[in-house]
């Protein structure tokens, strides 16, 4: 997985503002301790953005509404779960984006090209669909039985556990005791579980994209194949928690212990740990597996245990882990404390030294010394 270009949204509009307009192949992360805060979108409201471009990026989750875009490109970009809720888009270029869920109400239409885009479950009513061109679009078409969230609230209650194949689409179902339920395959992109009880479900093979865990109890929860894309975990529970082969990329474990979850072959890469317990069970996990691992500025050395291939460790202030830079060297750790290594793009493989329990560990050394003074066992 290549390194993404990250920017915050106040970085992207002093830089706008000074001049520059081309923002390509950046990525637009929130700027809080979360990547992701579904209940709050970062704001570009009534911003005016005349004639950015922000090509072959991403910008999840985050509110145009009202904005002045004119002459904006966007192709090739990401933009699902944002609103364009009233903005120009007059002369916009779309092309190419995936924009799943997202929101054009009363937007103003004029030479708008959606060619070749994503445009599942978009909101378009109140604009002039005749003003934008929407040739070659993707239109996701999701089978099984649609519920609303007060149907399976009331289900459930009535003592049905098995919703097998469910469609509901931004489901609000936090706050609640939803033990034993049964959410296989289920589409439930956008929805929150936030503060509820999923001991003993099962949610295995299910979409749950852009999903808020927030607090959630995952206890001998089966989420095994499950598409957790861009969703939050953060402070939740786990506990004998099977995430095997899940799609973890984007994804907040803050505040969470990894060490009560089963990730064999999940997919784990651009995730934001805050004072996240890793757990031994990630010291086997691949570098094409977890590629890129976030540690906040906040919370000192942020994970205590990380893959001995970890291909970056990017954004932390910790001297333990990584430098104040936007990204560590490739391939190894970097330290502007020298714990680990000052310079190190030419290290194949490191192991945090004192870790005892990695069995076999080894740490690449540099003009004749190791990379940190510890032992391994």
């Amino acid at each position: 997985m290549e390194k993404p270009n990250l920017i915050y949204p106040k970085e992207l509009l002093k830089r706008y503002s000074d001049g520059q307009k081309d923002f390509s192949n950046y990525h637009v992360i929130p700027q809080d301790s979360s990547i992701i805060e579904i209940s709050q979108r970062s704001s570009f409201k009534r911003k005016d953005l005349r004639g950015l471009i922000l090509k072959n990026g991403k910008a999840m989750t985050f509110s145009f509404e009202n904005a002045n875009l004119e002459n904006a490109i966007f192709d090739g970009t990401e933009l699902s779960d944002s609103s364009f809720e009233g903005a120009i888009l007059k002369n916009v270029s779309f092309n190419g984006c995936k924009l799943k869920n997202t929101d054009f109400t009363n937007a103003r239409f004029e030479n708008t090209d959606f060619s070749n885009s994503d445009i599942s479950l978009a909101k378009f009513e109140g604009t002039k669909l005749e003003n934008a061109k929407f040739e070659n679009c993707v239109e996701e078409k999701v089978e099984g039985e649609r519920m609303s969230s007060g149907q399976i609230i009331a289900e459930y209650t009535q003592g049905r556990r098995d919703f097998t194949g469910i469609v509901c689409p931004d489901a609000q179902l936090g706050g609640m005791n939803l033990k034993g339920i049964i959410l296989k395959r289920a589409y439930l992109h956008y929805a929150t579980f936030s503060s509820s009880d999923l001991t003993d479900a099962d949610l295995s093979n299910a979409i749950l994209t852009s999903v808020a865990f927030v607090n959630t109890t995952l206890r001998n929860t089966n989420m095994s194949n499950s598409n957790c894309y861009w969703s939050t975990f953060k402070k939740a529970i786990f506990e004998n928690t099977n995430l095997r082969k899940a799609n973890l990329l984007w994804t907040d474990l803050s505040g969470t212990n990894m060490g009560g979850a089963h990730i064999e072959g999940a997919k784990i890469g651009c995730c934001l740990m805050e004072n996240t317990d890793l757990g031994m069970n990630l010291v086997n996990i691949s570098a094409e597996s977890m590629s890129t691992i976030k540690h906040s500025e906040q919370g000192g050395r942020g994970a205590r245990v990380v893959s001995p291939k970890v291909n970056a460790v990017y954004g932390a202030s910790s001297a333990s882990y990584s430098s104040q830079s936007t990204y560590a060297a490739s391939g190894a750790y970097s330290s502007s404390g020298g714990t680990y290594s000052g310079r190190s793009n030419n290290w194949e493989e490191l192991a945090d030294p004192t870790l005892k329990f990695i069995q076999g560990a080894q740490a690449m050394k540099k003009d004749g010394k190791y990379a940190s003074k510890g032992e391994y066992k």
